[in-house]
């Protein structure tokens, strides 16, 4: 008999992998199993800081005489800093590096190394160590459950620069000896929305058309994006949504505010002149964490105060601390609350509207009744779901005009997430991550589910119309171009509808005698429609743009450009323009062009800040 093993197959993986402003999440996922969460877990003591859940793993870096290093356990007397802080000095670029050491304040112990051309070295040799040690992790755990990694997906805040990108891929794929064309980076709001409307739309409390305003709260930053849901697609949950508005972010959070309050300790601390030791220093930080937790679940006291060394925070100062560090990102959401609103309510057929609100800070009461105050108005009386003492307006809002931006919502229209009690939430981004990159949507697939493109107009002297005539949709239809005199045309834009024939019922010109059914002119409405292209500088006469699939599958399109000289019945040739088609898994939407990716032999190009 012989003596050999079986082989055993191995699981098919994708690792997520997210860093937050205080611990990194990871998360492996299999495509064959959607439903089945997988975090990966951390090991931690008794002693380990209560900032941390099951899963989280530590990203504290130490500073010190010999610079930045990454050392379990830290070393009592150190001077520490999280790693997503230092991801943003790494992301900027030389001439921006001024303005992210002046905008968080958290970096004041890298003061030293300011405009060194060492920093960004030591930088990445931390970031390395901190994912060799998630990889001796991740081997464990494959290795016991029997799982093969075949890609890896990571999510970066929305404002991060596409350089930084090529940074973060090759540091990862370096340090797991994985090939970098299966490293992909997503934004975290976009991994957000993918886990939360894939795998919680019931939660959420979507209609059958949903328009959604995603607003993340993080300890760093807020980050936003309004997407278009719809629900009877959520069997196929790849095509149940796309993004129809741009990914932005902001600089602040909870982090900043609870090192103000670090700094108003530690001042406290060096009175008469003493010395305040790091360790101390890493002791008040810690006990601040917890307080700050304390306004997590509502447990609002009149003083902050700390058992180290009977450290008392006044009310006023920590309530200023907070409307210097979170009041200017509520002004924002409320920004994009009211301009969000506007548009829904605007739109030409019936859509329901969500406002999400996500991220750690969201876990405030105090903002989360901020938020039910200003922006639920169902009756002429106000009644929010969190009962507590009132919160008077701050000077900050009236200031900015807050009284002439709020809009008005529904109670169910403003949703939080951490009221949903989604198990295992801290990795929901990280497995948003995953999802995407396990998308198995492409371009013919999109086209199946009812995506259509056409040309929407705007003449000289004129605002833009409201539906675009259709061009594009499945290669077994051809669609007539839309005809033009260039001496009227200002702007003529690509948009895409994708859920245009499953949504709307289209309008069609009347069937004149003699016209063939074909040849009917078809309209869709832009309500629900994103950008593609912009075409511009027309020349005066007669022209006509069509739009036409290079294959069947749909990998290329031509933009055809044909006119009619004067006297002459038909139309005759000009040129055509053959451009690359890809889907973004992450938006799902499909563009034209080329899809941005890294060359990391490319070194010369300038770097781009968002």
């Amino acid at each position: 008999m012989s003596n050999r093993q079986p082989r055993i197959e191995l699981t098919p993986v994708i690792l997520g992998i997210d860093i937050g402003s205080t611990s990194l999440r990871a998360v492996l996922w299999d495509a064959k199993r959607p439903d089945k969460e997988s975090p990966v877990l951390g090991s931690y003591s008794k002693k380990a800081p209560q900032r941390y859940e099951k899963g989280d793993f530590d990203t504290t870096c130490c500073v010190d005489i010999n610079g930045l290093s990454y050392r379990i356990p830290i070393p009592e007397n150190t001077e520490l800093i999280r790693a997503k802080a230092l991801m943003y000095v790494l992301c900027g670029t030389q001439l921006d590096r001024q303005r992210i050491f002046d905008q968080s304040p958290i970096l004041a112990s890298l003061e030293d190394y300011r405009g060194r051309s060492f920093l960004d070295d030591a930088i990445i040799s931390v970031l390395s160590d901190i994912f060799r040690a998630l990889h001796r992790r991740i081997e464990h755990v494959c290795k016991q459950y029997g799982y093969r990694i075949d890609a890896i997906a990571m999510s970066v805040p929305t404002q991060w620069t596409e350089k930084f990108e090529l940074t973060y891929r090759s540091i990862v794929s370096n340090t797991f000896n994985f090939p970098s064309d299966q490293v992909c980076i997503y934004t975290e709001t976009l991994s957000l929305s993918r886990y939360l409307i894939g795998n919680h739309a019931a939660l959420l409390g979507l209609g059958l058309n949903t328009m959604i305003l995603i607003l993340d709260f993080g300890g760093h930053s807020l980050n936003y994006c309004t997407l278009f849901a719809k629900q009877d697609l959520f069997q196929d949950e790849h095509a149940a949504y796309f993004r129809c508005g741009e990914a932005r972010g902001f600089a602040g959070g909870s982090e900043n505010w609870e090192h103000e309050l670090w700094k108003v300790a530690l001042d406290k601390l060096s009175q008469g002149g003493k010395v305040v030791q790091a360790m101390s220093k890493n002791y008040v930080c810690d006990r601040l964490n917890e307080k700050k937790r304390e306004f997590y679940s509502g447990k609002e006291t009149s003083d902050m105060t700390i058992t180290y060394q009977q450290i008392r925070i006044a009310s006023a100062v920590v309530d200023r601390k907070y409307e210097e560090t979170i009041g200017p990102l509520v002004v924002k959401a409320l920004r994009k609350i009211r301009k969000f609103v506007l548009h829904v309510n605007n739109l030409g057929f019936e859509v329901e509207k969500r406002v999400i609100v996500s991220g750690g800070t969201s876990k405030i009461p105090r903002l989360q009744r901020k938020l039910d105050e200003l922006v639920i108005r169902e009756s002429p009386q106000i009644t929010t779901r969190r009962a507590a003492r009132p919160v008077s307006t701050p000077e900050y809002m009236q200031q900015y005009g807050i009284g002439e931006i709020v809009p008005c919502l529904a109670e169910h229209e403003l949703r939080f997430v951490e009221e949903c009690n989604i198990s295992n939430s801290s990795s929901k981004i990280a497995q948003g991550a995953a999802i995407i990159a396990g998308s198995s949507m492409t371009v013919p697939k999109y086209l199946e589910q009812g995506a259509v493109f056409g040309f929407q107009q705007k003449r000289r002297g004129q605002v833009w119309s409201h539906y675009a005539q259709i061009a594009l949709r499945k290669p077994t239809r051809k669609d007539d171009g839309i005809t033009f005199r260039g001496e009227d045309m200002e702007v003529l834009k690509i948009v895409c509808s994708p859920f245009f024939f499953s949504t709307h019922r289209h309008p069609r010109r009347r069937n004149y005698a003699g016209e063939k059914k074909s040849q009917q002119i078809r309209t869709f409405p832009i309500d629900t429609a994103y950008d593609v292209k912009k075409l511009r500088d027309f020349p005066p006469g007669l022209w006509r743009y069509s739009l036409q699939w290079t294959d069947e599958t749909c990998t290329g399109v031509k933009l055809i450009r044909e006119t009619k000289d004067p006297g002459c019945f038909r139309y005759r040739f000009v040129d055509e323009t053959v451009e690359p088609v890809y889907f973004d898994k992450s938006e799902n939407c499909t563009h034209f062009g080329e899809q941005w990716q890294d060359d990391e032999d490319d070194d010369d190009g300038d770097e781009q800040d968002e």
